[in-house]
């Protein structure tokens, strides 16, 4: 079982007693359903659990990201026969958007192949 599946099963039980906690909690006459009562505990546990989901969500989707670029550079290296210039990758706006320069970049993919 991966990492990722032993989380989403942690988080499900984690929401089950969530719920069962909140429907005993609230009071009959406050019809609030979890997450939508800013002032309950419950809720407020609830609504940082998502929060740190949909981060954990977009670190996942930008760690994807990094390796595509790595496997796309990667590609054009062994096509090549050498380091690709900048120039040469086709990719590089994005690259330097996210690595910040080419070489912050280089020393990435070195990084992430020489584990």
């Amino acid at each position: 079982m991966t990492i990722q599946n032993e989380i989403q099963n942690d988080r499900k039980k984690i929401l089950r007693l969530l719920v069962e906690v909140h429907s005993q909690h609230i009071p009959l006459n406050d019809n609030h359903t979890i997450g939508d009562n800013k002032n309950c505990k419950i809720c407020q546990i609830f609504i940082q659990l998502n929060e740190s989901d949909n981060i954990l969500r977009e670190k996942l989707k930008l760690i994807q990201e990094d390796k595509n670029f790595i496997q796309d550079f990667n590609n054009l290296r062994r096509s090549l026969g050498r380091l690709p210039q900048e120039k040469e990758y086709k990719n590089k706006i994005e690259v330097i958007e996210r690595f910040g320069s080419w070489n912050n970049f280089l020393n990435k993919t070195q990084n992430y192949f020489n584990r």
